[in-house]
This record gives C-alpha cells, sequence and structure tokens, in this order.
C-alpha cells in the first residue's frame, strides 16, 4: 500500500440498514434515519493506494455473501 499523505473521504465499511415499516411514528426515528446517513462515509481518512494488481473474482467469491469482507 501506498499512503501518498493526503486526507480524504472513503465509503464507510458499517452499513445500516432501517427496517419496519410500522415505525414511522417512533419518537428517535429522525434521529436512526440521520445517523443512517452520516454514517455512509467517513472523513479525515488517509488515502492508500495499492500496489499490487487485484487479484481476479473466482467463482467461489462470486457465490460468496456480498458483506462477507466487512466487519
Amino acid at each position: 500500500m501506498l499512503r501518498p499523505g493526503a486526507l480524504g473521504t472513503r465509503p464507510s465499511t458499517v452499513i445500516f440498514k432501517m427496517t419496519g415499516q410500522d415505525a414511522t411514528s417512533h419518537p428517535l426515528l429522525d434521529t436512526a434515519r440521520r445517523l443512517c446517513e452520516d454514517s455512509l462515509f467517513v472523513g479525515d481518512v488517509p488515502i492508500t493506494l495499492p500496489l499490487r494488481p487485484v487479484p481476479a473474482a473466482t467463482e467461489q467469491d462470486k457465490q460468496a455473501p456480498e458483506n462477507a469482507d466487512r466487519p
């Protein structure tokens, strides 16, 4: 990895999903929506560049769950 030293914005590795249609009257619903929106990106993080080419996806990788690489 190469770290050019610049700070920037990257997509977050944590994804919040809101479920339930009947929760429209809950008092914390607006706060939960703001949390979902505010956590999409992380600011002031070092930008890194890979020095090696990314390997091609194998058939096993294609069949893995979508978020398997997320913590």
